[in-house]
């Protein structure tokens, strides 16, 4: 197939021709997209074409006047709306920063409706809307550009308006801006009052922070007359006035402070502590949380807990786990944007952690009245917070008895002890080596039992020997050596 294609090729702006027998379908094409791209570069250019010059309030700007000016647009209209936004922006800009950045913007387009989220917008709107969005211009000036596109012509447009906008229409501005802040203020003022006496804390502080973040460009207004901002500094006063109280009453209390418990019991009460704010109705605080921590001895605990209706929050102490007595500390979390300090309280938990002590000790040498094993149970539990009753108990010679007997048959009528402890240390034997020189043998055995719940806690039976220069003084010694073994296994064994 022959076919003549003419080709056009750019040089130096000029157009030339050439003729040429193509006799390939694929030179075909491949000579349309070298004439394709050979073709693809645009000449694209703008310029003003208005026959009317652009005037001299453009460019000399009078006091008490704002020029917007539009970029290049697509219509008149158009470009008249972006000149106007322009000279709004301006207007806001001059009022040094009164209004939120987020609706200068929204002003500047000059719709007339504003989206608003709280009190000082909803009052501001309405002055912005009468001094700001409604401003009319008093000159408009269009200025006609052209754009070509290749050998497309097109007619564009910019927008110069002048708008006034005085000192007198600034300081009207100014003057209800003051207002409005005071009246938007006050209102806010006394829904923080309400909040806070009904015990709504959080919210009320919320609150307040708006106030003083929308009263504050007020506050700092400079070059007007301080008797006009008296308002606004007394709302400012009494706003402050009510944060303060709010921290300083805010209170957090046990409901006792004291309890009673026994070690590795449950506390029969739930602790409790009540968060309210210190004033003549003691309005009770909701919804707070509650952190419980034991600071002194140990106890299975919850640790947190929300306060109610009646700000009280509890914990509940499962366990008590050392004779010790127990402080548990109650502290509030309040959010950290609240500028409430968390409050904190001190719980006591006072052990009655009495102990009915029964030992039974013999010797050969006659001192019976030496109750070496029986003094060192007393001393090493009354350290340990146990309150001790000592009795003496016999057990009989036959030593197997301390196996076989129960709690129960113990006479310990009258007793409202919550432990007992059974012991008994005999000299079972003793052997003279040498004149001065003497050995004895030592069995003891220690039981300890929880009276609330019959159980058997620990027991042990423990034997030494020991030498002295008598009788005496090895059993004494033998005795020592052998109470001090038992005693260090029954504590390990109780974990206390």
């Amino acid at each position: 197939m022959t076919a003549k294609i003419v080709i056009l090729t750019g040089k130096n702006g000029e157009v030339s021709m050439s003729i040429m027998s193509i006799k390939s379908k694929v030179v075909w094409t491949t000579s349309i997209m070298v004439l394709l791209t050979g073709c693809s570069s645009i000449w694209v250019s703008e310029k003003p074409i208005s026959k009317i010059p652009k005037p001299s309030w453009v460019e000399e700007i009078k006091d008490g006047y704002f020029v917007g000016v539009s970029p290049i647009c697509n219509d008149e209209y158009t470009a008249r709306s972006r000149a106007m936004a322009d000279a709004r922006k301006q207007i806001v800009e001059s009022l040094g920063g009164l209004i939120e950045s987020e609706l200068v913007d929204q002003i500047a387009e000059g719709s007339g409706t504003i989206e608003t989220r709280d009190e000082f917008s909803i009052s501001r709107v309405k002055i912005i809307s009468r001094n700001i969005i409604s401003v009319k211009p008093e000159k408009v000036y269009i200025e006609q550009w052209e754009k070509r596109v290749g050998l497309k012509r097109y007619r564009l447009f910019r927008a110069y308006v002048l708008v006034p906008f005085s000192q007198k229409d600034h300081n009207k501005f100014i003057m209800e801006y003051i207002a409005s802040s005071f009246l938007a203020g006050s209102k806010l003022y006394d829904r923080a009052l309400k909040l806070m006496e009904r015990g709504k804390v959080i919210e009320a502080m919320g609150v307040i922070r708006d106030i003083k973040k929308n009263i504050k460009p007020v506050l700092e207004l400079t070059g007007i007359r301080p008797s006009l901002k008296l308002d606004i500094m007394y709302l400012s006063d009494d706003v402050e006035g009510l944060r303060r109280i709010m921290i300083k009453r805010t209170t957090l209390k046990p409901l006792r402070e004291s309890y009673t418990g026994v070690w590795g019991q449950k506390l029969d009460d739930t602790v409790k502590v009540r968060l309210f704010l210190d004033n003549k109705n003691k309005v009770p605080i909701e919804g707070i949380p509650v952190n419980f921590e034991v600071t002194s001895g140990e106890a299975d605990i919850t640790t947190s807990s929300k306060t109610d209706r009646n700000g009280v929050a509890y914990c509940i102490v499962d366990r008590i786990k050392s004779p010790q007595n127990i402080t548990i500390e109650a502290r509030t979390v309040f959010p950290k944007d609240s500028g409430i300090k968390d409050k904190k309280c001190k719980i006591f938990i006072n052990q009655d952690n009495s102990a009915l002590l029964l030992t039974d000790e013999k010797r050969f040498s006659g001192r019976n009245n030496l109750h070496i094993l029986g003094d060192l149970i007393s001393q090493e539990l009354t350290r340990r917070n146990f309150r001790i009753t000592y009795n003496t108990l016999s057990l009989g010679e036959n030593i197997k008895n301390f196996n076989n007997f129960s709690m129960s048959e113990l006479n310990t009528s009258g007793d409202e002890c919550k432990f007992i402890v059974v012991g008994y240390l005999y000299i079972t034997r003793y052997r003279k080596v040498d004149e001065g020189f003497y050995f004895a043998w030592c069995n003891a055995g220690v039981r300890f039992y929880n009276t609330l719940t019959g159980e058997l806690l620990a027991s042990f039976v423990h034997e030494e020997k020991e030498a002295g220069n008598s009788l005496e003084d090895a059993e004494i010694k033998v005795a020592n050596k052998t109470s001090k073994a038992l005693v260090a296994k029954l504590i390990k064994e109780l974990g206390i």
